[in-house]
């Protein structure tokens, strides 16, 4: 059986074959979690803003937990996406942003600090959101190791007009709708 976001990400051009990974999890996320994609440098938080639950994912140098001085990386909610670079200085500048349409709500409580080691073909919901994220492979050679973040309408589609963002290794990108070429990417 396939699952309803494995569906949506395919759907969005992220391949991940016909059936999910053996041994891949569905998830609820709640906010206050951290998400580590395993074997890779890519660490995502859920964090409550306000009233609004925002995914941000980003690279970081072990054993210090800092981000990586001069990458790249994203934040996406229900209202806004945006991107963001680390300066030298490790200092978070936002480069890119724009306004989501608004789609679903968000939670109205958070959960306890933990981390989660998520393997490709992991998926999961933000409860109470609409945020769906995922471990997977990019759908563009050199088919990468990446964890992207949708905005769903429904268990299998897109609010229409919204962004999505993925994040590896070497570069993030923003992509609008279902369409597989970005509207935004930064190599680094």
């Amino acid at each position: 059986m396939i699952r309803p976001v494995a569906i949506t990400l395919v759907a969005l051009g992220l391949w991940l074959g016909a059936t999910p990974a053996a041994g891949a999890k569905d998830y609820r996320f709640r906010a206050n979690e951290r998400l580590h994609l395993a074997g890779t440098n890519i660490w995502c938080s859920i964090d409550r803003r306000g009233a609004v639950d925002v995914v941000t994912c980003l690279r970081i140098r072990a054993p210090n937990p800092t981000p990586i001085p001069k990458s790249w990386g994203f934040a996406i909610a229900r209202t806004l996406v945006g991107v963001i670079k680390w300066g030298k200085d490790g200092n978070p500048v936002s480069v890119y942003r724009k306004v989501q349409p608004l789609g679903g709500r968000d939670a109205v409580t958070k959960g306890p600090i933990r981390v989660i080691t998520l393997h490709l073909g992991d998926s999961g919901i933000v409860a109470g959101s609409n945020l769906a994220i995922i471990a997977t492979r990019t759908h563009r050679a050199p088919h990468e190791p990446a964890v992207g973040v949708v905005l769903l309408a429904s268990p299998s589609k897109l609010v229409p007009g919204s962004y999505r963002a993925e994040i590896t290794t070497t570069r993030v990108a923003l992509l609008k709708g279902p369409s597989t070429k970005p509207v935004y990417i930064r190599r680094g």
